[in-house]
């Protein structure tokens, strides 16, 4: 009760058959496993389908973009093998696609009653989401997932004001539990080339700070090999260069496959 959590989504598992026993007698909801030897436990985790979850990576404030810090406090752990193969086998699939920018508040609200973490720190609420519909400027792109848990899901979306020669990134939206598993870089280095593409040669990412948060935002965004450069009032900026060959220095997981959709009836149907 204190944890929120309902008996039904809790799994037992011991090696004691009494206190297996006086769990499932005393809490009828919770599903209780006994196993012997400790790689019984194991393998019950690894093929029981109690476990099989797409929220293993879910992290509280700031996420983190790739296992790196994870790794580096467990290089040689048998633990690690295990993740990457996890990883591999969830066969991400991200499709990125350009909206119209008077889609933006149809796709804030469909994102709305989902669990979102906006990397740049910021709040889209709904009179911004119709502020930046009416900028000529503004630039909106959806962001879509499948892999062995969702089928072509709305995870995300990212807002733009297309400048000349900067794309400057005002929201960068993700539903939490894509988060630290490569899906953030994948999708902004799909954005990044087109950005190139259109002739802009920076993307800058300002964020800021929310009320009751110690620490900067933007640890995402360094992790994926974005520059710092600089510190604002509210904040910290980063920058990425799009002259030719930079966006490659991003750090791109093997794991994430993304393409990017510019035809206008996928737009349409993705709004």
């Amino acid at each position: 009760d204190r944890l929120d959590v309902d008996a039904s989504q809790v799994v037992y598992a011991d090696s004691s058959t009494s206190e297996a026993t006086w769990v499932a007698q005393t809490l009828q909801d919770v599903e209780v496993l006994q196993f012997s030897a400790p790689m019984d436990l194991v393998e019950m985790v690894n093929t029981h389908m109690s476990f099989e979850s797409d929220r293993l990576f879910l992290e509280a404030e700031p996420p983190l973009t790739h296992l790196e810090p994870w790794t580096a406090s467990n290089s040689g752990s048998p633990i690690l093998e295990s993740v990457e193969n996890y990883l591999e086998t969830l066969e991400t699939q991200v499709s990125v696609g350009s909206a119209k920018r008077g889609d933006l508040v149809a796709l804030r609200t469909a994102l709305s009653s989902a669990e979102m973490v906006d990397l740049t720190g910021r709040v889209l609420t709904q009179e911004t989401a119709v502020k930046a519909s009416e900028n000529p400027r503004c630039e909106v792109w959806w962001i879509r997932l499948e892999d062995r848990f969702e089928d072509n899901s709305l995870v995300g979306l990212a807002v733009f004001h297309r400048g000349d020669s900067t794309w400057t990134l005002q929201h960068f939206m993700l539903s939490a539990h894509v988060m630290a598993r490569g899906v953030d870089s994948a999708v902004l280095a799909a954005i990044a080339e087109e950005a190139q593409s259109s002739g802009a040669s920076t993307m800058h990412v300002p964020c800021v700070r929310r009320p009751g948060q110690e620490s900067l935002p933007g640890s995402s965004f360094a992790t994926m090999g974005l520059e710092k450069v600089g510190f604002s009032a509210t904040g910290v900026n980063y920058s990425l260069s799009l002259q030719e060959g930079a966006i490659r220095k991003l750090w791109r997981p093997t794991y994430v496959q993304c393409t990017t959709v510019r035809s206008s009836g996928a737009q349409e149907a993705a709004a």
